[in-house]
């Protein structure tokens, strides 16, 4: 890994990057956008909670520090600090881009002793209450806020944040690799799926927060004729209450619940669906649904967050009301007839690519951000 720690550009802040979600997608992205639009800049990144992963040999004028070897969180926490603030002050790093608004503190704080100014990247629910506290301050010092729909970026100036620094940026997909494929017909027999409609839900199932659209969808496959299975792709500590619950509800035999091992099990499983459902009223935008739309899937998304910009307000995908079972479960009949534009799997894809594409990005971020090198 090549880089110049006596000459920072930038440092950036991070939790993690190479485990699997939305959040950490994203901040691969930013690192894949820094890499080929500021080649002649050298950035440091603190990665408190990662080891290195297999990505780590595409960033070339990135050098990553690990502080996962520290196996107590306490400490490990502590060293995270007192390594950010040791290397502000030995370097002077131009700029500070934190991923994540729980990191932003340390960036204040930063600033506060070295004058260094930052930037933030918020994506959704992190910030759509937040109104006091060291995170909020942190915001309202940030030279940069990255928000990563109007969504987020609107419930934030509602909360008394100024707007002027906060920039909207779109996630990105991969269209080299999210791309249609056949059904991976082993995997199809093991669940058994042949010769049913298959309905998809990626996302984490985490007791603390319900409001990604498992529940509501248990209800909808009551509404569904017996041609119809839903697969729950994700882990989380509330698998075990799902489970029950869509066997309390007499549908367990039209569920199957399948854990995430890596990333690239989502392409099987998006070419294995016949459309993507995620009725969410928490996401900032939705990763998911732009990579199913990218594989040629047709998407059906709540209308209450930041999903309907992932869908185009529409023009991509049909928007339900998420509370309200039989809005979804008509709408999944309407995504499965062919012979319209949300349907065509080549319309979608370049619609999606012209949107999203990983060059788009990459140009719209450069942009954004070389005034702050």
């Amino acid at each position: 890994m090549s880089g110049n720690t006596h000459n920072i550009d930038c440092l950036i802040l991070s939790g993690d990057i190479f485990s699997l979600g939305g959040i950490q997608t994203y901040c691969r992205q930013v690192f894949g956008a820094l890499e080929s639009g500021f080649k002649d800049k050298n950035f440091v990144s603190l990665v408190l909670n990662d080891t290195p992963g297999h990505e780590l040999e595409k960033w070339q004028n990135i050098k990553i520090f690990f502080c996962a070897q520290i196996k107590i969180s306490l400490f490990k926490k502590i060293y995270f600090v007192f390594k950010a603030l040791k290397l502000s002050f030995v370097v002077r790093p131009k700029f500070i881009l934190c991923c994540h608004t729980h990191i932003a503190p340390i960036a204040l704080l930063i600033k506060c002793f070295f004058g260094i100014d930052y930037g933030v990247i918020v994506y959704g629910s992190d910030v759509w209450d937040l109104r006091k506290g060291m995170r909020f301050q942190a915001l309202k010092e940030a030279g940069l806020i990255i928000s990563l729909s109007n969504y987020t970026r609107a419930r934030i100036i509602d909360n008394g944040l100024d707007g002027k620094n906060l920039m909207v940026l779109h996630p990105a997909v991969d269209t080299s690799f999210f791309r249609p494929l056949s059904a991976n017909k082993e995997l199809s027999q093991r669940l058994m799926l042949d010769n049913k409609k298959v309905l998809l839900i990626i996302a984490r199932m985490d007791s603390r927060e319900k409001q990604k659209g498992h529940d509501v969808m248990l209800e909808v496959m009551r509404r569904l004729s017996d041609n119809f299975v839903l697969v729950i792709f994700g882990n989380g500590d509330d698998v075990g209450r799902l489970k029950k619950k869509s066997n309390e509800l007499g549908i367990a035999d039209k569920v199957r619940f399948h854990p995430a091992f890596s990333g690239s099990d989502t392409l099987d499983f998006y070419n294995l669906c016949d459309v993507f459902v995620m009725p969410s009223k928490q996401e900032g935008f939705g990763i998911v649904f732009i990579e199913a739309l990218a594989c040629g899937k047709p998407v059906v998304a709540g209308f209450k967050d930041g999903s309907k910009e992932a869908l185009m307000d529409g023009k991509l995908g049909f928007l339900v009301d998420p509370d309200d079972p039989s809005d979804i479960a008509q709408a999944i009949q309407a995504a499965c007839v062919a012979g319209q534009a949300k349907t065509d799997a080549a319309y979608l894809k370049k619609e999606v690519e012209a949107s999203f594409g990983i060059g788009v990005f990459n140009a719209r971020f450069k942009e954004l951000f070389y005034r702050y090198l």
